[in-house]
């Protein structure tokens, strides 16, 4: 047996036996620091240890036969040094996992990790420098391990979701040095449809995803909440970190699963803020992303036109009902104008557009066009001749009228800081024009279906400027003459309304 194969053996049956003396664990340190250093800095014996299935089988006896709970009744000096040895280990096992892990995967040494690792916390405080220094060695180890293909082990999932719950438990100052191999590790494991499909089931979920994730990595630690809360702007100016592209691959990854529509609904119906940090989340990454197969196109389109199409149901009702409530227009807002942004963003996809048609998605954009068209003010503001402060608003309906009641203006327009409430539903007109835009070029039955469904007139009637939509006139324009097109009904269905204008 060669030399490193035999420190390997000492040091299982140190901690095997759970020997107390200090000094059995310093000599075996160094022994062990030294094949770790050649294996770090030698590509060559890297290589020929990963590629050696004894050698593996080495590092799983040391870990199946280590037992880190039974040593709390020892010195803290040595709990210290067995935790020490034992990341030795997993340092060792972390290098050579660079050059190959299929080995390490047979051996199915990630779930001996997980329990490693969970046992460990029963010796010692949680916030211990080496409890932290094992906890980021193993998520390094399993990273490593997971560069080829991802092993989730049903059989082993409680364990993997103890693990990946231990930095819930920290204060989160601690847990700024584990960040990093944290959500490597994560990004792998959701490549992983199983894995995802049961951590969307976990009971813990929401305290790793949304509260850890969510609300503390991406607001402390990232651009992604500043981008998505609309404080900074997506350019090519902004340099993204390397956590920040880490948790923009893994939503994106979240986004195409089909467990994520149940995981979805339940946010909207229990947590309501959750749900929308979510979406706005979503809406950055599928917008800022070109490169989806018909598959993950699917998926998206899924939850995002689900709920599109019950939020415009609870549109229509709102304004029957004139409830003029902005609470309950601040929400329905939000998910209008982000799904609706999803779907003209993908839109761009001939996937997508038969999406919308195949599901009517075209007749509830018609009809969700005509309401706002009906309920919606016409807004322009005043402005000095540098186009930088508003001197005063003007707000008509939509026959062009100047309103006479200005509790409507007030309900609909801040008149003190001059900005157009979510009452008034700002964008969502231009966005569904700019959708209708793109599922009518070049599509003569398309051409005929909006104007049958009434929405080449409403449409027309919005080429006018209005800063409820800014753009809107140039898109209701660019949409009218993809409707006009080679048709010759729709080219007679807009003079005669012009015509009938010119009389009037």
């Amino acid at each position: 047996m060669s030399e490193k194969k035999k420190i390997l053996q000492d040091i299982d049956r140190l901690l095997s036996e759970a020997n107390s003396d200090p000094q059995l664990y310093h000599d075996n340190l160094g022994l062990l620091n030294d094949f770790v250093i050649e294996t770090a800095n030698n590509t060559a014996i890297r290589d020929k240890f990963s590629r050696d299935k004894e050698t593996w089988q080495l590092i799983k006896t040391i870990l199946v036969n280590s037992h880190v709970e039974d040593i709390s009744v020892w010195s803290a000096e040595v709990i210290f040094l067995y935790k020490r040895l034992l990341r030795g280990v997993f340092i060792l096992a972390r290098n050579l996992a660079v050059s190959g892990s299929e080995i390490a995967q047979e051996l199915l040494l990630q779930n001996i990790a997980y329990k490693i690792f969970n046992n460990s916390l029963k010796v010692g405080k949680l916030d211990d420098g080496m409890q932290l220094a094992l906890y980021s060695t193993i998520l390094s180890f399993l990273h490593n391990m997971s560069s080829k293909s991802v092993v989730f082990d049903r059989s082993s999932s409680k364990e993997l979701f103890e693990f990946l719950h231990f930095p819930v438990k920290l204060n989160y100052e601690y847990t700024k040095d584990i960040l990093l191999p944290y959500l490597l590790y994560f990004k792998d494991l959701i490549q992983h449809d199983d894995f995802l499909y049961y951590f969307l089931r976990y009971d813990k979920v929401d305290s790793i995803l949304c509260g850890l994730i969510l609300d503390k990595i991406m607001r402390d630690e990232s651009q992604i909440f500043e981008i998505v809360s609309g404080t900074r702007i997506v350019s090519p100016d902004v340099n993204l970190s390397d956590i920040d592209m880490i948790l923009l691959r893994t939503f994106a990854l979240i986004s195409t699963h089909e467990s994520f529509i149940p995981y979805l609904e339940d946010k909207e119906n229990n947590s309501f803020n959750i749900f929308i940090d979510l979406l706005k989340l979503m809406q950055l990454v599928v917008t800022n992303i070109d490169s989806w197969d018909k598959f993950q196109l699917t998926s998206i389109m899924t939850w995002t036109y689900k709920i599109f199409e019950k939020n415009a149901d609870q549109i229509k009702n709102y304004f029957k009902n004139k409830l003029e409530n902005e609470e309950i227009a601040k929400k329905l807002h939000a998910k209008c104008v982000i799904t609706l942004d999803i779907m003209a963003k993908l839109c761009q996809f001939n996937h997508v557009q038969k999406f919308i048609i195949s599901y009517k998605g075209l007749d509830q954009l018609i009809s969700l066009l005509n309401i706002f068209q009906d309920n919606l003010i016409r807004v322009n503001f005043t402005k000095t001749s540098q186009a930088s402060d508003i001197t005063g608003v003007k707000a008509t309906n939509k026959l062009g009228e100047k309103l006479a009641k200005d509790s409507l203006i007030e309900e609909r327009i801040d008149l003190i800081n001059m900005k157009i409430k979510e009452t008034n539903f700002p964008e969502c007109k231009l966005l569904i024009i700019e959708i209708i835009a793109m599922l009518t070029h070049e599509n003569r039955e398309i051409q005929n279906q909006v104007r049958e469904l009434g929405g080449l007139g409403v449409i027309l009637s919005n080429c006018v400027i209005d800063d409820n939509d800014p753009f809107i006139k140039e898109r209701s324009i660019m949409c009218i003459k993809f409707l006009l097109k080679d048709n010759k009904e729709n080219q007679n269905f807009v003079a005669n309304l012009e015509s009938k204008r010119v009389a009037n």
